[in-house]
């Protein structure tokens, strides 16, 4: 079976996971070398939380784009993770950037 969920679904609905258990967790992501194929570079390899609850089961995996029970295309799927979740990241980073311009 071949499960088709849109990368920024995943890289969007991942992000909002990391919001409520790690706040600004977007800050501490090195997006020169973010590369979701590579277990150091990914969001959960920076970060250092492969085995941390709730990133241990296999919906989080899929959800963070390391997908261990479905079927996809992994060429295209880490190209398009990878731009997802660095949109999610700078969408965070300008949030918070704007927010702090209006608490001066």
């Amino acid at each position: 079976m071949t499960l088709r969920i849109p990368a920024t679904d995943r890289a969007a609905a991942g992000a909002a996971a990391l919001d409520v258990v790690r706040p600004a967790w977007f800050n501490e992501i090195d997006l020169d070398v973010l590369d979701i194929r590579d277990a150091d570079a990914c969001i959960c390899g920076q970060l250092l939380m492969w085995l941390e609850p709730p990133f241990d089961t296999p919906e989080a995996s899929a959800t963070h784009g390391v997908v261990s029970d479905f079927k996809i295309d992994w060429r295209e799927d880490y190209v398009d993770l990878t731009a997802a979740w660095t949109v999610e990241i700078l969408k965070r980073r300008t949030h918070e950037l704007v927010t702090a311009d209006a608490d001066k």
